[in-house]
């Protein structure tokens, strides 16, 4: 045994792309939603091997951009929303 530890194998790759990397891009236009999706399927990629990372991280990022037009949307709304009650 070396002084250096053992070394352990990366999982073997499996077949197929993850089915929550698949949900995650699927979803990708709603919010929080792809971003939640994205974050567990990562996780499963790294244990089992299996493809769908770059969906994963694609719909982490569309996610994230539609969050941000979501709450920017909301925040200009209730911005307006006094002026139009005032009728003017």
């Amino acid at each position: 045994m070396s002084s250096y530890g053992s070394f352990s194998a990366p999982a073997p790759r499996s077949e197929g792309v993850d089915g929550f990397a698949i949900a995650a891009i699927i979803t990708c236009l709603f919010g929080i939603v792809p971003i939640i999706l994205g974050g567990v399927s990562l996780r499963r990629i790294r244990r089992s091997g299996q493809g769908g990372r770059v969906l994963a991280y694609v719909a982490m990022g569309i996610g994230v951009v539609s969050l941000l037009f979501g709450v920017a949307f909301v925040v200009a709304a209730l911005s307006v929303m006094p002026q139009l009650t005032q009728g003017g």
